[in-house]
């Protein structure tokens, strides 16, 4: 399956709880690893200590299937998931195409996710990718087996690999409980799909994110708010039943900007694989 594109984890001091303050130089999981891919991996990792998830580790082979994806976008100047055959740099159809050409043969019991942009440099495209909806999905799985990433002119791609079905039932929101300087806007044109398209610059997207030992969780948003400083904020909920992109997240996504400076409270209620949570973040969004 290719995108295009909490229980809560995470830290609940107040004090510490700021993206910068997650950041750590990160063990690339591979000697070859060019810098574009460490800077990538470094900003991942990021995201994903904030969230309490385990650090992410990159792979050669998907390094590989992810420069040379980036090398063809960049070739035939075109930002895309499919590659045709024929043109200039093609080396498969799909993700899972490239990694097997690349060398990853055993795919079996493995969800492939990939996600590209052009015009950012490594760290600033994993941010886009974080910042929206559906391309935050690869991000925030607790059970990341392996990574890929590829930079090209201004086209960056990366692959990445989780076990399918997963090992256990988790659910993982962010923004996290308690985190400050959370973006206070998110432009929903520059994602594809468009997640609110009958808006343009809306609010940031609060997600929960669910793994599932279950290759169909039957993820469904049963209750979604959020508040700030002048009450209950108009939201667009997502979640599966709902939204064909999307299958193991659920969303609100403000139809206005928030407040610069502001506290924010969401509450999400779940449910998904035979159980049933409510996930409450408290965050704070930046001047």
């Amino acid at each position: 399956m290719v995108l295009l594109l909490a229980a809560c984890f995470g830290p609940t001091d107040w004090t510490d709880a700021r993206l910068e303050g997650a950041c750590a130089d990160s063990e690339p999981g591979h000697d070859a690893a060019t810098a574009d891919a460490i800077e990538a991996l470094d900003r991942v990792n990021c995201y994903r200590r904030l969230a309490g998830l385990e650090v992410a580790v990159l792979d050669p082979q998907l390094d590989a299937a992810a420069q040379a994806h980036a090398d063809y976008m960049e070739l035939n100047g075109e930002l895309v998931h499919a590659e045709t055959s024929g043109a200039p740099g093609f080396t498969g159809e799909q993700v899972w195409d490239r990694a097997d050409a690349a060398g990853w043969t055993d795919q079996a019991g493995y969800l492939f996710l990939e996600v590209v942009a052009a015009g950012p440099e490594p760290a600033g495209a994993v941010d886009l990718w974080v910042d929206s909806v559906y391309h935050r999905t690869p991000f925030m799985g607790p059970e990341w087996v392996a990574g890929g990433f590829g930079y090209a002119g201004t086209f960056a791609a990366m692959a990445v690999v989780e076990p399918y079905p997963q090992s256990a039932d988790v659910a993982v929101a962010y923004p996290v409980n308690g985190q400050l300087g959370v973006p206070h806007t998110f432009d929903s044109d520059t994602e594809s799909p468009d997640p609110a398209p009958d808006h343009g610059l809306v609010g940031y997207p609060v997600t929960v994110s669910v793994s599932s030992t279950s290759p169909d969780p039957g993820l469904q948003l049963l209750r979604g708010e959020l508040r700030g400083p002048e009450g209950t904020v108009d939201v667009i909920a997502l979640d599966p039943t709902n939204d064909e992109w999307l299958f193991d997240m659920v969303a609100l996504v403000p139809i206005e900007p928030l407040t610069p400076g502001a506290a924010y409270d969401a509450e999400l209620e779940i449910a998904w694989n035979g159980r049933q949570e409510t996930l409450a973040i408290h965050f704070e969004t930046a001047q």
